[in-house]
């Protein structure tokens, strides 16, 4: 994303609008996988966990107000996901996203279904240790979300509703799509990265 916005100023707006809202809804989830992350760990240590010899309490201290702090973490999802679906309706009207959003693509191929993008290898405990397989899944996940709530959108606009109110409705669904994207997102960097490892004993290990 650095780079591709380092690339992109002063040549194309849609770079800096999808960094913007990508970082944003980073920082919400990130933020709050950590305050709740930090909290669970203070809940198993019983009473010790408030203690600061046990090194809970200081990051509880130090972390717990990140979700809300400079950005609210529901604010910014929903910041996200209004860039989602605006991606997924330039999809729709034939158009073709870059970067983070590519895997929408497939949404204004003709014949688009959803079942058609699930996929069908049988889950086994070993399929779970694939990261290339867990990229497809969080892929799955994260258009599903979105092409579905945005379908719920649309709806409740075509019955009559006004789009704000269509907006508040829907909004749980939209921000677990922008959560979807998210997860979707760090996961496939994650697979990126450990593919240009140069060591193939490490590549292995990570992958």
């Amino acid at each position: 994303l650095s780079s591709t916005f380092t690339e992109g100023v002063g040549s194309s707006d849609s770079n800096f609008a999808e960094v913007m809202a990508i970082s944003g809804g980073l920082k919400g989830l990130c933020t709050l996988m950590a305050s709740d992350g930090i909290e669970d760990c203070r809940k198993c240590c019983g009473g010790n966990g408030f203690l600061l010899s046990s090194g809970i309490g200081a990051l509880t201290g130090d972390y717990l107000e990140f979700p809300t702090a400079e950005g609210d973490a529901a604010m910014l999802m929903l910041y996200l996901a209004r860039y989602l679906i605006k991606a997924l309706q330039k999809t729709q009207s034939g158009g073709v996203l870059t970067s983070t959003c590519e895997y929408l693509n497939v949404v204004g191929q003709p014949g688009f279904s959803l079942e058609a993008q699930r996929s069908h290898i049988e889950s086994t405990a070993t399929m779970f240790a694939n990261t290339s397989e867990l990229v497809g899944l969080y892929r799955y996940r994260a258009l599903r979300n979105l092409v579905m709530v945005g379908s719920d959108l649309q709806q409740k606009v075509l019955d009559g509703m006004s789009m704000d109110d269509a907006w508040s409705e829907t909004s749980l669904k939209l921000v677990d799509a922008a959560r979807a994207h998210c997860l979707y997102c760090i996961l496939d960097t994650f697979a990126q990265i450990c593919a240009s490892i140069q060591d193939a004993a490490v590549r292995d290990v990570m992958s």
